[in-house]
């Protein structure tokens, strides 16, 4: 998360001379630094270990797992080409006092990154031998994940870390707790394995992780909306 390393070190600077304040430094620093993984890890073992209370099998949990790590590591390599470059941009539009411009500037990398991250994830995917609908879940599972990369640029930009941590909480919450519901009064919809309403599940949590970013940004960030690419 861009400037955290500085936040965090004057964060140290103010603590020092607070009793405890070191402590409740380091505290709070990992929790930021790492919160989000440990979060996300947590989430993923609660909802294997509550699928083992239905037996899915092996070779399903296998496959969940392989479908959450091939969307967060492709998610993060195709972001990161954008990371560069919206942060320069919206560097040079506080610098030069056009504030106005990083709202359109949001929407129009949603956009761009919405329509690439579609297409790579559909190319990728529509080979397999997996069923439409999870193929589906998959495939906007890959393309939310996305989005959230770059929402976090935006909110680490404003250095508000509490939100990142905040919202990945709530989210994973929601996945879990979903998860909870969908295999224990499982409904055979789509003829779909339970390992589809797991992955639905996870998604509608990093759904909710994107809004609340997107909601924030959009508060933070007034002004016309004509996209900046």
């Amino acid at each position: 998360m861009a400037g955290i390393g500085f936040e965090l070190k004057k964060l140290f600077v103010e603590e020092k001379n607070e009793p405890f304040g070191n402590i409740r430094a380091i505290l709070f620093s990992s929790a930021i630094s790492v919160g989000p993984w440990l979060i996300t890890i947590t989430s993923l073992n609660l909802l294997i270990l509550i699928s083992k209370d239905i037996n899915i099998g092996t070779a399903n949990q296998t496959l969940f797992m392989s479908t959450i790590f091939y969307a967060f590591t492709f998610s993060q390599i195709l972001t990161s080409a954008f990371q560069y470059l919206i942060t320069r941009y919206i560097s040079d539009c506080i610098f030069n006092k056009k504030i106005e411009k990083i709202r359109g500037t949001f929407i129009g990398c949603l956009k761009l990154v919405s329509i690439i991250a579609f297409f790579i994830s559909y190319i990728f995917i529509n080979r397999g031998t997996l069923s439409i609908p999870y193929k589906s879940v998959s495939i906007l599972l890959f393309v939310i994940m996305c989005l959230s990369w770059i929402t976090m640029i935006f909110v680490s930009l404003l250095k508000k870390y509490k939100v990142i941590l905040f919202s990945f909480f709530l989210g994973n919450i929601v996945s879990v707790s979903l998860g909870y519901l969908f295999l224990k009064y499982y409904v055979p919809i789509f003829n779909e394995s339970p390992i589809f309403w797991m992955l639905l599940s996870y998604c509608i949590g990093i759904g909710i992780n994107f809004i609340l970013t997107s909601m924030y940004i959009l508060r933070s960030f007034t002004g016309k909306s004509k996209n900046q690419f």
